[in-house]
């Protein structure tokens, strides 16, 4: 009996999202605004699970709210995700790694991102540099990363570096094939900036996703 491989959207929203995320162009700074860990499961999912995507994107994600593990078994949740996970594997075009591990030392340093590097890693600006070296390596020309925004709240100056990392993202991110998607969790943009705050994030990014629990 053959397997169902049609994509199932537990929310409409889901559908509707995803139409955007497959149309977001090479070197686009986009932000993503979910409402809870569930929803954002099934958008990263289901991104991977679009065939066209698995053999020209090198699939970046740095999750702070779910640990590498549950990611991982996250995009095993069904048969087509098996496949697709295989062969990403097999391939190197799946990348998944702790956002507190990249960003740690970042964030306590209150780099400007920008002019200040390391002698060791990890920290983001080397990352992406051995990221872009990686896809070069695998014959892959764009690099889909997401980054989970949570993990900057998980300190005490993290909204001001927060804010320096939006600011200097696209420097960053200038001479590598990146499309970038910041993941913010609706508590987070809500709750922990303010109203300036809240746009001037919006204001830094080329598009905005915004899928939001509305009866919170």
């Amino acid at each position: 009996m053959s397997k169902d491989r049609t994509p199932r959207f537990k929310n409409a929203g889901v559908r509707e999202i995803m139409k955007s995320l497959f149309q977001i162009p090479l070197s686009t700074h986009t932000i993503l605004v979910y409402p809870n860990t569930h929803t954002l499961r099934e958008i990263y999912t289901n991104y991977i699970d679009n065939s066209d995507h698995k053999e020209s994107e090198l699939f970046v994600i740095l999750p702070f709210y779910e640990t590498i593990e549950s990611v991982k078994n996250n995009l095993m949740y069904n048969y087509m995700s098996i496949q697709n996970y295989e062969y990403m594997r097999h391939k190197g075009s799946l990348v998944i790694q702790d956002a507190n591990t990249i960003f740690e030392k970042d964030i306590l340093s209150s780099t400007d991102y920008v002019s200040q590097r390391y002698v060791e890693p990890p920290n983001i600006v080397d990352f992406l540099s051995k990221v872009s070296l990686h896809s070069k390596k695998i014959n892959v020309n764009t690099i889909s990363l997401w980054i989970d925004t949570g993990v900057f709240y998980n300190f005490g100056n993290g909204i001001d570096s927060l804010m320096n990392y939006e600011r200097a993202s696209p420097r960053m991110v200038a001479n590598y094939p990146i499309k970038q998607i910041c993941l913010y969790h609706q508590k987070d943009f809500e709750n922990r900036l303010n109203k300036f705050e809240q746009i001037k994030t919006i204001d830094r990014h080329q598009k905005t996703l915004v899928m939001v629990d509305k009866g919170r």
